[in-house]
């Protein structure tokens, strides 16, 4: 099933979406997309690798070619290198100091980014963020820029055999989840041996947690009890969360991420690109924002660090800078970056990266029944190897959070959570055979799962994110890996990002910006 006959979305199909009347249109530079059309245009929409490809992968080449890095054309405190999660969050906190963010993309977000449809905003990458800890320094930050963190009442539920079952962790599905669920319930409980495992944080209770996969812990501690539909939701999960599979992923990551769903999960409307833009907001024009910037070096410059960028006219232009913060990851930080120790730059290439795709069908119908938010799709109950995989592994109601106005729009998670799978987004072909497959699994499976037709199809889209999931490899924090990746160069260059530690997290975005500047400024002042 192509674009053509018989494809879920009649390619014939126009119109145009008008904005609900007193709605303005944000700068184009927002995270959320509001311009979008009714029909989607028959490509990627969302993350464009290429003109950062064709500057990135040949930087001395291209420097060579225009005629060499030239002399810092301004002056500034500080710039902030990159402009999702970390990099707002960093340029925020250092408003008042008129930092220089640069970001390669048009728009801000990084894979937070959202778009629009029918009146409601939905997310294009990032779904949601655990509770944050009341009083602590992300609830703080949360309610400074507005953004309403009350956890959502979501109901859990799973699809297997075309049977949506809702309730699985108590009920389970044709099988019990209840072994699984009874051994959840015990990670943080110091007084049944089981210690929380914060990230980040003290190295010293991850150590044994670290050095095991999520897939062993659950062996040790259930053997043969835990279910065959268990094992493929623990499968699956570790695929949409961590783009890879439970033997891959550390113990102690997955359980982060188990423990702190428990606690309760918080999604605002645009899902994390909501926050994003909460953020641009904030910063009230005191951030001086260079998008379509691509950054091609940051280097140690006569006492402060010199940033090389192409502009929007492809022209290359420099800054001089006090300090930096680089918040872009560490795939690009390493060619980027010129000061960087053998080890350090050794660490920054150890660390893996994962891709995914989303597919988003726009319905002209009312949510389904039950308060459902992610929906984990595991087709017969069998994982296969992720590369064999043609699915996706769950569903996200995208526009719950932001009400639905007579229609619903449902994101499908399609990780690649194997090596090799990032450049099959490149592909020439990526898009006619992503959205064929996409197709059948909607047609087939996920509309009847939920009692939809095809006919109540109105649009459908779909977005990719190459480099969006670091790999939370076992073994990797004991090992030092990211720690030495993220070490701060001549006191004058740092590193904030979710692979700081290579977990694919909100919180540890937030967090590494916080440390990222509460470090830079008190040096400032000592």
């Amino acid at each position: 099933m192509g674009a053509g006959a018989g494809a879920l979305v009649l390619s014939n199909t126009r119109g145009v979406w008008r904005l609900p009347a007193g709605m303005k249109v944000p700068s184009d530079l927002s995270p959320i997309d509001r311009t979008n059309g009714l029909v989607a245009p028959q490509q990627f929409v969302g993350d464009d690798p290429h003109p950062a490809h064709k500057v990135l992968w040949d930087i001395e080449g291209f420097i060579k070619s225009s005629g060499g890095i030239p002399d810092p054309q301004e002056t500034v405190d500080f710039a902030v290198v990159g402009g999702g999660m970390s990099g707002l969050v960093t340029a925020y906190l250092l408003r008042q100091h008129r930092p220089i963010l640069f970001e390669q993309a048009r728009r801000l977000g990084g894979n937070a980014k959202g778009a629009s449809w029918g009146g409601n905003d939905y997310p294009m990458g990032a779904v949601y963020f655990t509770k944050p800890e009341k009083g602590g320094r992300i609830d703080r930050l949360l309610t400074e820029i507005g953004v309403d963190h009350s956890p959502k009442e979501m109901v859990e539920a799973v699809g297997v055999g075309g049977k949506l079952f809702t309730d699985f962790w108590k009920e389970g599905t044709t099988q019990s989840f209840s072994p699984l669920a009874d051994l959840l319930e015990k990670v943080g409980n110091e007084k049944e041996g089981f210690v929380f495992p914060k990230i980040p944080g003290d190295l010293a209770p991850l150590n044994g947690l670290d050095r095991i996969s999520l897939a062993q812990f659950f062996e040790k501690h259930l053997g043969k009890s835990w279910s065959r539909d268990a094992r493929t939701w623990v499968e699956y999960y570790c695929w949409s969360s961590f783009g890879g599979g439970a033997r891959e992923v550390s113990a102690a990551a997955g359980l982060n991420f188990l423990a702190g769903d428990a606690g309760g999960t918080c999604m605002v409307p645009g899902g994390n690109a909501g926050i994003a833009e909460k953020l641009y907001r904030a910063m009230d024009g005191q951030v001086r924002l260079r998008t379509e910037s691509i950054v091609v070096r940051v280097e140690l410059y006569k006492g402060g660090v010199r940033v090389a960028y192409v502009d929007r006219e492809q022209k290359l232009r420099s800054v001089l800078a006090r300090k930096v913060v680089v918040a872009a990851p560490k795939y690009v930080a390493k060619h980027i970056v010129a000061d960087l120790s053998e080890s350090q730059k050794a660490a920054m290439g150890e660390i893996k990266y994962r891709g995914y795709a989303i597919g988003t069908v726009c319905l002209k119908a009312q949510p389904p029944e039950g308060n459902y938010c992610d929906v984990y799709v595991l087709g017969d109950g069998v994982a296969v190897k992720p590369q064999g995989s043609r699915r996706g592994t769950d569903v996200v109601i995208a526009n719950f959070a932001s009400g639905f106005l007579g229609n619903t729009v449902l994101s499908v998670y399609r990780p690649l959570a194997f090596e090799g799978g990032r450049p099959k987004l490149l592909a020439q072909n990526a898009y006619s055979e992503l959205r064929t497959e996409f197709e059948q699994q909607i047609q087939g499976e996920i509309l009847p799962l939920f009692g939809y037709h095809k006919s109540q199809v109105a649009d459908f889209r779909m977005n990719r994110w190459g480099h969006a999931l670091p790999l939370a490899e076992v073994g990797a924090i004991t090992s030092g890996r990211y720690e030495r990746a993220r070490q701060t160069v001549g006191g004058r260059i740092l590193f904030a990002n979710q692979d700081n530690w290579a977990l694919p997290a909100f919180e540890v975005c937030v967090s590494e910006a916080l440390s990222a500047t509460e470090a830079l400024l008190s040096r400032e002042t000592a």
